[in-house]
């Protein structure tokens, strides 16, 4: 049925010259074409074609609502004049800008190293967590190992190796610098013992009980086989400590005294229970630690 004010045109070519342009209506209307003339408004539909005068009943007829739902002819048409399409003649984009590649986002600045004014108590809670009962071990002084591991940090900062976010986690970097430094740290201390003289409480001349110089002392030297075997107890132990506990080197813990004792590998085999293969392995392990532990640690 004709919407009111509507002209219902039986000769559709009467439309075909003479307008002015050619809008259409929207998609949810039909997408009726809409020839626009000077003094009314024709809609091409299958039925035919209607004609109207003004511009609200065009809306009106096309929209089927009282008001047009509050369109105005330029915004329901999306002509140039209307305030959302006042752009519509200016593209927002080029088609080289449409499919040109996205440029690169910079990357954020990466900052090396360590801040030990903010992350030193992280520092010291990784030495505490890995190495505390090594330390306890040989009768450390926690504090004072943990200012060598700060400034080999500060050292490492302002040389070649300072931690980078990108090539390590903190906690991993920080694991190995502790274990460099407590490696370079357990040698000097054994050099330190081995050349200083320590005293030693025995009977002067007059039969006191006095402390003095060990050189002084009438007390007799160990013998060569007993410091060889004392050496190399320490020397085993050191290595132990060297070796990381975990469910991997639990075997090569196990074959280490054997080996420091001298039992070859048939023996071992046989006081642990295991198969001589399964004891070749472990004792090839051991030996690659040993390397490991006898190489000078790196200087990151």
């Amino acid at each position: 049925m004709a919407a009111l004010g509507a002209v219902q045109l039986e000769n559709s070519s009467e439309v075909t010259g003479g307008y002015e342009r050619v809008l259409y209506a929207r998609d949810t209307d039909g997408s009726f074409p809409v020839y626009e003339y000077t003094n009314e408004y024709r809609v091409h539909k299958p039925s035919g074609v209607q004609s109207f005068k003004s511009k609200r009943q065009l809306l009106i007829a096309l929209t089927g609502h009282p008001k047009a739902r509050n369109w105005t002819f330029d915004r329901y048409f999306k002509t140039p004049t209307s305030n959302e399409d006042a752009l519509a003649g200016e593209p927002l984009l080029t088609t080289l800008e449409l499919f040109a590649a996205p440029e690169p986002e910079p990357e954020p600045e990466v900052v090396l190293g360590i801040d030990l004014v903010n992350r030193g108590h992280e520092v010291a809670k990784l030495l505490y967590a890995g190495f505390g009962p090594w330390m306890r071990t040989y009768g450390y002084d926690t504090e004072e190992v943990l200012q060598e591991v700060y400034a080999g940090i500060l050292v490492r900062n302002k040389g070649k190796c300072p931690w980078d976010i990108r090539k390590s986690s903190f906690g991993h970097y920080v694991h190995m610098v502790c274990n460099s430094i407590l490696s370079n740290y357990h040698r000097k201390q054994k050099r330190i013992r081995e050349c200083e003289q320590v005293g030693i409480c025995t009977y002067d001349e007059n039969g006191d009980w006095t402390e003095g110089d060990v050189s002084k002392a009438n007390v007799p030297a160990k013998t060569d086989g007993d410091m060889f075997t004392y050496e190399l107890h320490e020397v085993a132990e050191d290595l132990k400590q060297f070796i990381p506990y975990d469910p991997t080197t639990h075997l090569v813990h196990q074959v280490l005294p054997y080996v420091r004792d001298g039992y070859t590998k048939v023996e071992i085999a046989r006081e642990l229970g295991e198969s001589r293969n399964l004891i070749g392995r472990a004792l090839g392990e051991l030996r690659e630690w040993a390397k490991k532990w006898v190489q000078p640690p790196s200087p990151c």
